[in-house]
Order: structure tokens, then C-alpha cells, then sequence
């Protein structure tokens, strides 16, 4: 019986390859990657809120589906990096 979990695609292929365990290894294109823990999640049925507090300072919140929640092995304290990807960032005041 298989202990570790299964990984699809190339990154399990890769891992194998190099003697490690299964696990996606990747490089992002978005130069927004902010460090920080999980502080709290708020999982509903289908999506769950993620609030991220960042190692700079404040907090920032993600939507994301459950399963990712479940996939990433997401729990409080657990450190993160919020990744922001946008062709657009709005700014109001009144």
C-alpha cells in the first residue's frame, strides 16, 4: 500500500527521477510573490477565504476552492506565499 500521496504529471516524473518524494516543482512568472503564514480559514462547502498574514506587514485574503485547501495541506500557522498575478489594479477614494 502507498504511503505517499500521488501526484500527476511531469512534476511526479521529476521527483522520481531525482529520488524525491513526489511534489510539484515549478518556477512562476508573477514577480507578486509575498510571504507570509496562514491566520485563519474559513472553509465552506465548495470555496474556502484564506487569510494570509504577510511576514511584511498586513494581511491579505485569497478564495480559493476547498479542494485546493485540501490539496495544499493548508492549516493556521502554516507558511505560505500569496501569489498576485493581475493585468489591473484599481484604486478609489471618495
Amino acid at each position: 500500500m502507498r504511503t505517499t500521496p500521488v501526484v500527476p504529471g511531469i512534476e511526479t516524473y521529476i521527483a522520481r527521477r531525482a529520488g524525491l518524494p513526489p511534489r510539484c516543482i515549478m518556477k512562476l512568472s508573477a514577480r507578486n510573490q509575498l510571504p507570509g503564514k496562514v491566520k485563519a480559514l474559513n472553509v465552506g462547502v465548495v470555496t474556502a477565504e484564506v487569510v494570509v498574514e504577510l511576514d511584511g506587514g498586513g494581511e491579505l485574503i485569497a478564495v480559493i476552492t476547498k479542494k485546493s485547501v485540501e490539496n495544499l495541506g493548508l492549516a493556521v500557522g502554516k507558511k505560505v506565499h500569496a501569489v498576485v498575478k493581475s493585468t489591473e489594479v484599481m484604486v478609489a477614494v471618495d
